[in-house]
């Protein structure tokens, strides 16, 4: 890099769909899987091939894991490539995900739905300035990853951009992104996010609605759509998911 400014983007595929990952790293996460005590109940036997492809449930979650673990080597690399360059300490690093993977919570195993699980990817911020292992817990997008490297480059966000930098609520400036948060999937799913409360939409499924309280109930067992009780929430939570740029049917 010397003097000069630089921008780049990893990507990694891993964790995800098709689930593959070296006999090496399925072996080595495999004898800690089972020094754990985790339940070891399905593992199948695997052919000889050095890439793993998975058959049973048990050994999907294996190999989901070791995927976790190659991904996290070549962050080392990364981050050893920086620091003998002299430019670990002078660099901002994002390190997300497009998103979260369900793994079996709510019987479900990918990424196509609305619940916390697969809602929320990791999302972690380092560099100059930034305090080592502080939180932030107010709710953001991923899209504010560019916003934020656009101002930390010192360029002019372009009107299009929606998305807010990061660097307010870094610096202290402010402690909440946005008023609410809004989410979807193709013509299947709707999502509004504000304070505590989660109401999820199903346009296609008879029009069937979802209610959760995630600061009670963060793991989202307990639906409150039917409960009287919460009647004007929800009515709250619609209108302000027909002010979005989103259909709600």
């Amino acid at each position: 890099a010397g003097k000069q400014p630089f921008f780049m983007m990893v990507s990694h595929y891993a964790p995800h769909i098709p689930f593959a990952c070296t006999r090496e790293a399925f072996e080595r996460t495999k004898k800690r899987w089972i020094t754990a005590g985790y339940d070891t109940k399905g593992l199948d036997e695997l052919t000889d091939d050095p890439i793993v492809n998975p058959k049973g449930e048990a050994n999907k979650k294996i190999t989901y894991a070791a995927m976790v673990e190659e991904m996290d080597l070549t962050l080392v690399d990364v981050l050893d490539a920086l620091e003998q360059t002299g430019e670990l300490e002078n660099t901002y690093i994002i390190f997300t995900a497009d998103h979260g993977l369900a793994a079996g919570h709510h019987g479900l195993m990918g990424k196509q739905n609305m619940y916390e699980h697969s809602m929320r990817p990791p999302f972690i911020v380092v560099g100059p300035g930034i305090k080592p292992n502080s939180k932030i817990d107010t709710p953001i997008y991923l899209q504010d990853a560019m916003a934020t490297a656009i101002e930390i480059a010192g360029a002019e966000k372009p009107a299009h951009v929606e998305f807010k930098s990061l660097m307010p609520l870094i610096k202290g400036e402010k402690k909440v992104q946005y008023d609410r948060i809004y989410g979807s999937y193709q013509n299947t799913q709707r999502m509004i996010l504000k304070d505590d409360w989660k109401l999820i939409f199903y346009p296609t499924a008879a029009k069937k609605m979802r209610l959760f309280n995630i600061k009670n109930d963060p793991a989202e067992m307990n639906d409150l759509i039917d409960n009287p009780e919460y009647a004007k929430k929800i009515k709250e939570l619609k209108k302000l998911f027909k002010c979005s740029h989103l259909e709600l049917i």
